[in-house]
């Protein structure tokens, strides 16, 4: 981890840019893609104030890595291909761990790494 490096907060509004970069090399990163689609419509419809996208150091759109943390569940997904997954480690590492109390279990095997 960089001493640098800074959990961000992706704005909602940004949300569907965050999502639509996921279209590309399709199917390959639909997780990533349905996972983003499905909080947008759910908050179309309800208020959903305990749900939140961060980015290491506002670099989603470069790295196109994110972390969507609602309430006590956390997401994750990262199109980086870099097998030691690095940039998610250093974003996960970045993560107030005290406030979440379950990993979602669906998340890629590619990115095993970075939950050890």
């Amino acid at each position: 981890m960089s001493s640098c490096d800074q959990l961000v907060e992706i704005p909602r509004e940004d949300w569907s840019a965050l999502r639509n970069l996921f279209q590309r090399d399709w199917p390959k990163h639909e997780f990533a893609y349905y996972l983003l689609g499905n909080y947008l419509n759910w908050m179309e419809h309800q208020e959903t104030k305990d749900v939140t996208c961060y980015s290491l150091n506002d670099n989603w759109r470069k790295n196109e890595t994110f972390v969507l943390q609602d309430g006590f569940e956390i997401y994750f997904y990262s199109k980086d291909g870099n097998d030691n997954c690095a940039i998610l480690i250093r974003l996960l590492s970045l993560v107030r761990w005290d406030s979440c109390n379950e990993v979602s279990m669906d998340y890629l095997e590619r990115h095993h790494p970075a939950i050890e």
